[in-house]
């Protein structure tokens, strides 16, 4: 992450591994930066650094569709349907029908 964006760190990691990584996470996250865990794929549980955490005062959120109801899924799934296309519009991202399958390891967006 750090070679990728320059040395700087990044405000906004959205995070679907977890696991053993979480603390390398951490060091590429920004001073007041964020971190939001979406995914467990590296595991259900590793290391974590508190001090990092507080020396970087990271606001880690984590979130889950396993404790939601099926009503609550699909009103989130109504309202994200069209949020790629409209992020393509803006001229700040590709979206397709293959545009995520892709995907491998971490994503950058610089905006």
């Amino acid at each position: 992450m750090l070679e990728a964006t320059g040395g700087k760190r990044v405000d906004l990691v959205i995070d679907q591994v977890s696991g053993n990584i979480f603390n390398a996470t951490q060091k590429a996250t920004a001073i007041r930066g964020r971190i939001v865990n979406v995914g467990r794929l590296g595991g259900i549980s590793g290391e974590f650094d508190f001090n990092l955490h507080a020396l970087r005062r990271i606001q880690y959120l984590g979130v889950t569709f396993r404790t939601r109801s099926r009503d609550e899924v699909r009103a989130i799934a109504e309202r994200m349907r069209d949020r790629p296309r409209l992020f393509a519009r803006r001229g700040r991202g590709r979206a397709g029908p293959h545009a995520g399958q892709r995907h491998f390891g971490k994503i950058v967006l610089r905006v």
